[in-house]
């Protein structure tokens, strides 16, 4: 199983979820698009949190290579090639009721494509509900040091 991993730190914790600001990865560095796209910003996500990780912690989260493969096809290559079935399929309906090729094939185009979104955030209900599709906190690389009120009293003191 190949992961896509992240470090980031903490910054806040819920029950069962935790919300990570993450910085620019190791694969930024060597992308061609270095510093100019959204991607290279700092962001903050929700991941699972199956390890106890609190506010403050450094950890690493991570996606299934797979996962991230099939959401990004969904998103990106499904709507065009609903696209291009509409304008193959208005192309061929065309003749049959009698109306400019190109007129149809360019509206059955747009309505797939429109068509494509519309299943697309039909079925995003049921993939957030997957947990294969969230990013997790695999690892705590370094646990924030939180002192206590006595402690920094004796310090103050002395």
């Amino acid at each position: 199983m190949s992961l896509i991993k992240e470090n980031g730190v903490v910054t806040q914790a819920k029950l069962g979820t935790a919300m990570v600001k993450t910085t620019r990865s190791s694969t930024c560095k060597s992308c061609s698009a270095h510093g100019s796209c959204e991607g290279a910003q700092e962001r903050e996500v929700e991941v699972m949190n199956p390890i106890g990780a609190k506010e403050g912690d450094a950890v690493t989260i991570a996606i299934q290579t797979g996962s991230m493969i099939k959401l990004s096809a969904l998103l990106y290559l499904f709507p065009v090639f609903c696209m291009i079935l509409g304008a193959a399929l208005g192309s061929r309906l065309a003749p049959d009721y009698g109306v400019d090729e190109s007129a149809l094939s360019a509206f059955m185009a747009f309505l797939c494509f429109i068509l494509s979104f519309l299943i697309i955030r039909f079925t995003s209900g049921r993939i957030a509900g997957n947990d294969h599709y969230h990013a997790r906190i695999i690892q705590i690389k370094k646990k924030r040091v939180v002192s206590t009120p006595t402690e920094s009293a004796e310090s103050v003191s002395t």
